[in-house]
């Protein structure tokens, strides 16, 4: 089960930068 959690985690963080990078772009597009 440690490798399904370390699976879990991995894809939560790149979900996360994911979701980040599309905000931060989203914010840059309207700002500019």
């Amino acid at each position: 089960m440690r490798l399904w959690d370390d699976v879990q985690v991995t894809t939560l963080a790149v979900l996360g930068i994911g979701v980040g990078s599309a905000l931060l772009a989203t914010l840059r597009f309207r700002w500019e």
